[in-house]
């Protein structure tokens, strides 16, 4: 079901080609719970023919909430290589990626990389970061 909307789902994968030795898919617009599961579908049959990498450019993407994180969680699950690098730069989209709760340690690089380059270590910036340590009793298990 493809409902009309200014994201309507098959919009947002913007792109679908191959780059170097794996497949570059370019998303964009707004990835959540109504646009995932068409995004989701796309990156399926991608995933369910062959061994394949993915290199997914989120860089003009405007929004993703937790529907877009498991979009690409099972992207990189399905992926029988299991290897998906994202390129991201927008903040809020990082803090979506790093947050320590999720635990997602995605490889996220900040710029496209040159085709023979690929599968190269992530930006020190980019890198995951360690959980911010709390004060003693500050936390919600003491609200109890």
């Amino acid at each position: 079901m493809n409902l009309p909307g200014p994201f309507s789902a098959t919009a947002c994968v913007q792109h679908v080609r191959p780059y170097g030795a794996c497949t570059l898919v370019v998303l964009g617009g707004e990835i959540d719970l109504y646009t995932g599961p068409a995004i989701t579908h796309r990156l399926d049959a991608l995933t369910s023919t062959r061994d394949i990498e993915l290199l997914v450019d989120l860089r003009p993407v405007e929004f993703m909430d937790v529907a877009g994180v498991r979009v690409l969680t099972r992207a990189r699950t399905r992926s029988r290589s299991g290897r998906l690098q994202l390129i991201c730069t927008r903040p809020a989209l990082l803090h979506l990626l790093h947050h320590p709760v999720l635990r997602l340690d995605f490889t996220i690089l900040s710029t496209l990389p040159t085709p023979h380059g690929l599968l190269v270590l992530p930006h020190e910036a980019h890198a995951p970061r360690a959980p911010a340590r709390r004060a003693r009793g500050t936390g919600p298990s003491a609200w109890l």
